[in-house]
């Protein structure tokens, strides 16, 4: 399946999920529409029982058919709409979801096309609670700047500063 693009769907007026998997099946309904990432994206999973095992299979199911950009703005809809549900969406972070799809993306770059069982094999890291604190101290991971944007990775030793920077006349590029 060749992964679609913002302009390709506004151009020919399909909804995502009839690009993201053209071939009908019996009843009309697409192969993605029956899947479990289907019913992420629409928002029917059960998210009381929605484990960390299953964040990184949808976020490695949807990598596998789009582009990353396109894969971080429909996971993260998806994310805030099971949180909603939950009834916890200050629960969303947008440091820890990009971190994440970044590092299986990464991870899917490295690896031979296979199932998601042979991806989690070849890649027990991410299913460690801690595997972001590697790259990330957590009171800046659990930040509410980080629950809000996406924040770069801090150095290990590098201390940020606490005054606000002034700001400058002039780009410093130029």
């Amino acid at each position: 399946m060749s992964k679609r693009t913002d302009l390709e769907c506004a151009d020919r007026g399909r909804t995502d999920l009839e690009f993201a998997d053209r071939g009908r099946t019996d009843r009309g309904r697409t192969d993605l529409e029956r899947t479990d990432l289907g019913r992420f994206l629409r928002g029917e999973l059960d998210p009381r029982g929605f484990t960390h095992r299953d964040h990184v299979r949808m976020a490695y199911e949807l990598l596998a058919r789009e582009d990353f950009a396109h894969a971080l703005v429909r996971y993260g809809a998806a994310l805030r709409a099971l949180l909603a549900r939950l009834g916890r969406p200050d629960a969303f972070n947008q440091t820890v979801t990009v971190a994440y799809l970044a590092a299986i993306a990464e991870c899917m770059q490295d690896q031979s096309p296979g199932s998601f069982e042979e991806f989690a094999a070849a890649n027990p890291a991410l299913f460690d609670k801690d595997f972001l604190q590697r790259w990330y101290a957590p009171e800046r991971l659990y930040s509410t700047a980080a629950r809000r944007i996406f924040l770069m990775p801090e150095p290990r030793g590098v201390r940020r500063r606490t005054a606000p920077r002034r700001r400058r006349r002039e780009c410093s590029a130029r």
